[in-house]
């Protein structure tokens, strides 16, 4: 069966809503809510600033990729956050698929580079593969917004 990649632009129906909040269920250590995935899946298409692609067989959404402009004065990057394949699919080359669509997007925006992060020690290998490399930096989060 053929595995479709293509960037998801309306806004989705509770169906698919179920089928991301199934890859976030993968992707995150607890997983979030069903209302905050639409939530969040219904902000992400609706942004200019940011693209949903995904990754369908037979309709059903099997893996995602989210790609963020990001803006400083002078410099234009991307930033791809929320990749996951359906653990069913992985080792198929669906997230070099993923990443690549990210790229062409990018390459069309005038991005400069991309950044990512991952702890995944095969999608650190993956992206390796496609000419990404460490950066000397500290990653940080505040937990709590106040």
């Amino acid at each position: 069966m053929t595995v479709a990649i293509e960037r998801f632009k309306t806004q989705p129906s509770s169906e698919q809503i179920a089928q991301f909040h199934d890859l976030a269920s993968q992707l995150y250590t607890v997983a979030p809510s069903f209302e905050d995935v639409a939530a969040t899946t219904q902000e992400i298409v609706s942004s200019s600033s940011r693209a949903l692609f995904v990754a369908r067989q037979e309709g059903i959404i099997l893996g995602q990729l989210v790609c963020t402009d990001m803006l400083e004065p002078g410099l234009r990057f991307g930033y791809i956050g929320g990749v996951v394949v359906d653990e069913r699919l992985r080792g198929q080359r669906i997230g070099t698929r993923l990443t690549a669509a990210a790229h062409e997007y990018g390459e069309s925006r005038g991005y400069r580079y991309f950044d990512l992060s991952t702890s995944k020690p095969a999608a650190r290998l993956l992206y390796e593969s496609m000419g990404y490399h460490p950066r000397q930096t500290t990653p940080m989060r505040r937990s709590e917004i106040s």
